[in-house]
């Protein structure tokens, strides 16, 4: 059977030589996530999936046969691209979900691995995670791009939601974030929503912060206090750190809208989680987002372009990014408008938002989507 060799480590984890260990202590988010999520699409067509850490070093006809290399099998990386590193001597796959219009097309800084479009034409085919990227791709030279996001599936242990309002409960909104990319992911959500629990009562917001550490959420939560409501900061607005999946999975079930902030977005999944969860959206639809979410699933927050700041994207210090984040009057707005929807419109917008995310996200879409790579990898399974 048809082997696709998996490589998702960066940094230290490629300290370890030759197959992967399985088990982590640490939840997977990011493009580890992503990862698992190919992973699990391509497993479900047929192939066996091998983990791999450092699939450069195989170089020699004897590595890849100690490795049990055979004709047919192929490597899918799943990784930022200044990580990449193709497998010598079979096919090599990318996934891309870089979110930005820019991508450099020569070396920058220090670092050879700042030039993307070079790295991103080593393989034989890259496969984006939206339309947004594929075009940016291709606009860049990169000429072997098709679209083709992986199988989501929708979270058994959560209900599917109707969007309707919760009596006596108020408005309760979820947003969660990435640590690593807190700048562009929560922007002034804080501030926004305390102004508008001050113009609304009932209102809370809970933020879920992937990959925190202590210190992050004591930041965030005094930036909670600064904000301050009329019913008392903590009453309004909760920060969370992980809990286990469980708990993160649980918070879907008890929200009546999910609220995304982001600067720029490519496949942002615990968005298209709260699609399938049927939770109606408040959010940005900025550049890759605009590409799965339906303007009907949606309350639109207003943004504006800028060059977003490097805190959280390397390269930027060397290739200026364009975001489009939102104000805190944007984000006050956009909740205000969300809150006064009646049970029917937030019905109708769960229910255009899960077929959504079913129709674009199912395993048939992707099974049908990986045709698409048939002009550059064989797709084989045995």
């Amino acid at each position: 059977m048809t082997r696709v060799f998996v490589s998702d480590a960066i940094l230290q984890e490629r300290l370890t030589i030759g197959l992967a260990r399985p088990g982590q202590d640490q939840p997977l988010r990011g493009w580890k996530t992503l990862s698992a999520l190919y992973q699990a699409s391509l497993a479900a067509y047929g192939y066996r999936i091998a983990p791999i850490v450092r699939p450069e070093i195989y170089k020699a006809d004897v590595a890849r046969r100690v490795l049990g290399v055979e004709p047919g099998d192929w490597h899918l990386a799943v990784k930022p691209i200044e990580h990449l590193r193709p497998f010598h001597y079979i096919p090599n796959v990318f996934v891309c979900d870089w979110p930005f219009a820019e991508l450099s097309t020569g070396p920058l800084g220090d670092s050879p691995f700042f030039d993307q479009a070079r790295l991103l034409r080593m393989a034989d085919a890259v496969l984006c995670c939206t339309d947004f990227t594929r075009d940016t791709l291709l606009a860049a030279g990169v000429e072997r791009a098709v679209t083709l996001p992986p199988h989501i599936p929708p979270s058994s242990s959560r209900p599917k939601a109707t969007g309707a309002s919760r009596q006596g409960t108020g408005c309760r909104f979820l947003s969660v974030v990435d640590v690593d990319h807190l700048s562009r992911q929560l922007g002034p959500t804080i501030e926004g929503f305390a102004e508008a629990a001050r113009q609304r009562d009932g209102l809370n917001l809970v933020i879920f912060v992937q990959g925190a550490d202590a210190e992050t959420l004591a930041s965030l939560r005094q930036r909670v206090v600064q904000a301050g409501t009329a019913q008392g900061p903590e009453d309004t607005i909760s920060v969370l750190g992980y809990a286990g999946a469980e708990a993160a999975a649980g918070l879907y079930d008890s929200v009546d809208f999910f609220l995304c902030a982001d600067a720029v977005a490519g496949l942002r999944l615990p968005l298209i989680d709260a699609m399938l969860a049927g939770i109606p959206l408040v959010t940005t639809r900025n550049t890759g987002i605009a590409s799965f979410v339906a303007e009907e699933a949606a309350v639109p927050i207003t943004t504006e372009r800028t060059i977003l700041d490097h805190a959280d994207e390397p390269i930027a210090r060397f290739l200026p990014l364009t975001g489009y984040p939102p104000t805190a009057d944007a984000v006050r707005d956009a909740v205000l408008v969300a809150a006064a929807l009646d049970d029917a419109v937030r019905s109708r917008m769960a229910v255009i938002g899960r077929e959504t995310a079913d129709r674009r996200f199912g395993l048939e879409a992707f099974k049908a989507d990986l045709s698409a790579l048939s002009a550059f990898v064989s797709l084989e399974t045995s």
